[in-house]
């Protein structure tokens, strides 16, 4: 099992915790996410990211800037604020010269992989305790 293969597992368990347990704003959330995820593994030529995977992390970025226009969870502003730092990632290493793949990469995944992720899982856990709140007598 390659990195991406046991990242994009790690994506599909989030996202199905988040079909379980989160509310309707973290299952949408998981939706564009884990979406996004599988697209972009889908649209990668050669294992090399694109100007198609670039476009396709802004089309998500837009997505979950409305997702937190629309839920206003404080979740969703980081996860859209990763997302950012990835299309940012995206036009960086377009506008150097020459840049090393493992320098693009990094940063790639560490924000619009993980950073997206965590803010998810974030997000599913505070439903969880806005779930048990609410629960107690």
């Amino acid at each position: 099992m390659t990195v991406a293969q046991a990242g994009l597992a790690v994506a599909v368990i989030i996202g199905l915790w988040a079909l379980w347990r989160g509310g309707l704003t973290e299952r949408v959330g998981a939706a564009i996410i884990v979406g996004g995820w599988c697209l972009t593994a889908l649209l990668k030529h050669n294992g090399l990211p694109t100007t198609t995977i670039a476009v396709l992390d802004i089309i998500v970025t837009v997505a979950l800037i409305w997702l937190f226009v629309w839920s206003r969870k404080t979740w969703t502003l980081f996860a859209a604020s990763f997302q950012l730092l990835a299309i940012l990632t995206h036009f960086a290493a377009s506008f150097t010269g020459y840049h090393g793949w493992f320098a693009y990469l990094t940063p790639l995944n560490m924000f619009g992989g993980y950073g997206l992720l965590l803010a998810l899982a974030v997000g599913i856990i505070q439903a969880e305790l806005y779930r048990a709140r609410r629960a107690r007598p």
